[in-house]
Order: structure tokens, then C-alpha cells, then sequence
């Protein structure tokens, strides 16, 4: 018997960028959403056929019940979450404080960064492909399950950039018009290894949260800087796991659905899963520019695609909406396959209209 109650889930949908994954994921498991907009509702009844949209009244009644498991696409979501339960604060004042404790930045840096000390050498498997940079970034996506017990469902580490590249010349020009900075890309990666030496430490820290504020069924994203091997809190998003479908890298790493363990209530077993899977190294790259490209410019999705060896998964992306082209899963066997992407020129795949040669 599957442990959850589907009446009681409920994924808040903004008219923002949403995970394919998480989609197929609400269709598979018969999950409701509800739609912030009328455009947003329009284009899901088009596009999701089978995906049960709810009206206001409908997805308030579950919203209200203390007990639900509830899923935003966008942090944007949480003030639209804060407003629809005012009218049942008293069912759902656990939440409410759980979601006020995740965001109350320097509560939490206090009590997590106590037990923040890396492992000892030897403690943990490592990386066979070692970690990059200095003050690097750790993040995870996981949740707190009907127990308050901590749930990790993916890692990731950061690739910096060290410098930014050159883009082409219309993008330049824009940018060096309007003061911004060049064409950067975001690119985070996992390995079994990134695994082993990071779970530990963050199950570890994150239990010093959960027992004593009871924070129950609810997901999140949070982000540590690694600094002379300690992990220091940086940020958490309450409600919600990383943006532009970071957190879709564990299907392609591990085969691990982090949505679908939310809404069931389950954990992975990283121990089966890490034995069984292949020493490599999955990335994700967000193709980002830095801002808005011009109007009339257009991506040129094929010869960008010939740059991976190994491409798990791609995402185009609007470029009228968005200041990156693409979302794109990656498998390598060495650390520079991955590591050519932190100062990729990603504005050399956008042409723009009459562009001077």
C-alpha cells in the first residue's frame, strides 16, 4: 500500500519555469495542482491533459489541513502559500512557524553551523574526483517527513567560475551599454563520491533542527559554503527544492525521483543505490547570459548539444522570459569535461539579428 494520502498533496504552481520531472510526476501519481494564474491554468489543461487542476476553494481546503503535503515550483510561491492559510492559522501554526523557522537565515546559521565541522580524514569515502575551488558551495534538496526526521533526496557541489567570458559582440555591446556584467554560466555536480563524504554531515546538522521545532512534511533547498573543510549554512528555501530543475540531477545520477519520495513520504537507500552506481560525474549547466539577450536573438540548441560527450537531458528555454537558453544534464568521466563549463561562453550560441561578423 503506497503511504500518503493523494487528497492531502497539493503542488501550488507559478507561472514560472517548472520541472518536467516534477509534471510527469503529478500526472504518474495522480496529484493535484493548483495554478496561480489564469494563463498558467490555460496552458496546463493544454499541455498536462490528465493533470487535475483545482479551484481556489478546493486547494484552500487542503492547504488548511495540517497534515498535507504541499509543493511550490517557485519561492515566489511562499507569500501566496502565507496568504491562502490566514484563514486557518490554527490548524496549520506548526507550518507556519516551520516555514518562518527556514527562513529566519540567522537562527538557523547558529544552530547548524555548531556541528558544521567537516569529517576527519578517513571518515568518508571521498570524491575520486576531489572537490573544486575554495569557499565552494554544497547544496541539498531534501525534506522533513511526517516524523520531523530529515530526508536527503540530492547533493551538489559548485563549479565556480574564476573569470567570465567574452560574448558575442551584440551581447557585449548591450551589456557594456547598460553596465552589466558578461555571459556566466550556473553549474553544479554529484558522484557517488560527492555522496559518501557529504550525507553524514548534513543528516548530522539538519537533526539539530528537526526534533526540538517539530518541523514535519515539508520540503526544502539548502545551501552551505565549504571553507577549510567546515560546512557553514548559507541560505535555506522552505517549501520548494532548487530552482531550474537542480534537483532533477539524482534521477539522472542515481535514478532517484526526489518529487515522488516527498509526496510518498520515502527515503532513498544511498547505500544500495551508491553501491550500484557508476563512479562518474553528473552535472547540471544553466546556460545563463547575465541578462535579457536582445529581442530578435535566437539559440543555436544543436551546436551548443555538440559541446557534451554524454548529454542525459535538455531543456530549451524561452529567451524573451529568461536570461539563459537551456537547462542541460550532463555525464563525464574526468573533472575537466565538467569544469569547461564554469567559463563557457555561452553567449556564442546566441545569434542576434544583423550581428556584425
Amino acid at each position: 500500500m503506497i503511504p500518503y494520502v493523494k487528497e492531502s498533496s497539493l503542488a501550488l504552481l507559478a507561472d514560472a519555469y517548472t520541472s518536467p520531472l516534477l509534471l510527469n510526476t503529478l500526472l504518474r501519481e495522480k496529484i493535484p495542482a493548483w495554478a496561480r494564474t489564469p494563463r498558467l491554468k490555460e496552458d496546463l489543461e493544454k499541455n498536462c491533459q490528465g493533470l487535475r487542476i483545482l479551484d481556489d476553494d478546493k486547494a484552500s481546503q487542503i492547504i488548511s489541513n495540517p497534515h498535507s503535503k504541499i509543493f511550490l515550483n517557485s519561492a515566489d510561491m511562499l507569500t501566496v502559500l502565507m496568504e491562502c492559510s490566514k484563514a486557518e492559522v490554527e490548524e496549520i501554526e506548526g507550518r507556519i512557524k516551520a516555514i518562518k523557522l527556514l527562513e529566519d537565515r540567522e537562527s538557523l546559521r547558529k544552530a547548524l553551523n555548531r556541528v558544521g565541522k567537516g569529517p576527519s580524514k578517513g571518515s568518508a569515502k571521498g570524491s575520486s574526483f576531489g572537490e573544486i575551488g575554495k569557499g565552494q558551495r554544497i547544496v541539498c534538496d531534501a525534506y522533513f517527513n511526517s516524523m520531523g526526521e530529515p530526508i536527503i533526496l540530492g547533493i551538489y557541489a559548485s563549479c565556480a567560475s574564476k573569470e567570465r567570458p567574452q560574448a558575442s559582440k551584440a551581447i557585449a555591446k548591450a551589456q557594456e551599454q547598460m553596465q552589466q556584467p558578461q555571459s556566466h554560466g550556473t553549474l553544479y555536480y554529484t558522484s557517488p563520491g560527492v555522496i559518501r563524504r557529504r550525507l553524514p554531515r548534513i543528516v548530522d546538522m539538519l537533526k539539530k533542527v528537526s526534533p526540538a521545532k517539530e518541523i514535519k512534511d515539508i520540503p526544502f533547498h539548502v545551501e552551505f559554503v565549504l571553507q577549510r573543510n567546515k560546512l557553514l549554512f548559507s541560505e535555506a528555501i522552505p517549501m520548494s527544492f532548487g530552482a531550474f530543475s537542480i534537483s532533477d540531477l539524482p534521477f539522472f545520477a542515481f535514478n532517484i525521483n526526489p518529487y515522488r519520495y516527498y509526496f510518498r513520504d520515502t527515503s532513498p537507500e544511498w547505500k544500495e543505490t551508491l553501491e550500484r552506481s557508476e563512479d562518474k560525474i553528473n552535472f547540471w549547466v544553466l546556460s545563463d547570459l547575465g541578462q535579457k539577450a536582445p529581442a530578435e536573438a535566437e539559440a543555436d540548441h544543436d551546436e551548443y548539444i555538440e559541446t557534451f560527450e554524454d548529454l542525459m537531458g535538455y531543456c530549451k528555454l524561452d529567451l524573451d522570459r529568461y536570461t539563459a537558453f537551456s537547462v542541460a544534464f550532463g555525464r563525464a568521466d574526468s573533472r575537466e569535461e565538467v569544469m569547461k563549463y564554469a567559463n563557457f561562453d555561452f553567449a556564442s550560441y546566441v545569434n542576434v539579428e544583423n550581428e556584425e561578423k
